[in-house]
């Protein structure tokens, strides 16, 4: 799969240049835009320590959007872990992750690997702006405003700690 560096909307490999801005695309993931027949890949919503989030499609829910985050390579195979402890985590970790049922923590619908060899997450894809991007648009937030986001915010890291998951990336 290639990928626009200035749209970061995602194409087949044979698709050389981005045909909205004509920037010279690149390889960003082994494979197709169609992640284990399933997941049509969009747009690079994001890129995180553990790897990139995209703005996908279900093509078995034609209209369903959802937020497919990819595994870097690296991160399954870390030095202190055998090969398949760290895929046995992963998938200990998504099937915890997919228990949490809370309205302040995105739901994890599925995750697998696909024939390519690439780790993936799915979830569901909520509209709207980070907290950077809340605080960048309006510079500063009230008292009472920063106090209703901190609620919403440890509401949902407490389910997450009921089903034992202790989060290290928070990105609210």
């Amino acid at each position: 799969m290639r990928e626009c560096p200035r749209c970061e909307r995602c194409f087949e490999d044979d698709a050389v240049l981005c045909p909205d801005d004509q920037s010279k695309t690149k390889i960003t993931l082994p494979g197709t835009t169609l992640l284990n027949g399933r997941y049509r890949l969009g747009k690079r919503l994001g890129r995180g320590a553990m790897g990139q989030v995209y703005l996908a499609r279900d093509e078995n829910l034609i209209t369903r959007r959802v937020a497919v985050k990819t595994i870097r390579p690296d991160v399954l195979s870390d030095e202190d872990l055998q090969e398949g402890e760290a895929i046995a985590r992963f998938e200990r970790e998504a099937r915890t992750a997919a228990s949490i049922q809370h309205p302040n923590v995105i739901d994890v619908t599925d995750f697998g690997k696909s024939e390519e060899g690439v780790f993936f997450l799915v979830m569901e894809y909520v509209e709207g702006e980070s907290l950077y991007q809340l605080l960048r648009r309006e510079g500063t937030v009230t008292v009472q405003r920063a106090l209703g986001l901190l609620r919403q915010i440890s509401a949902g890291v407490e389910a997450a700690h009921d089903e034992g998951i202790l989060h290290r990336d928070l990105k609210p």
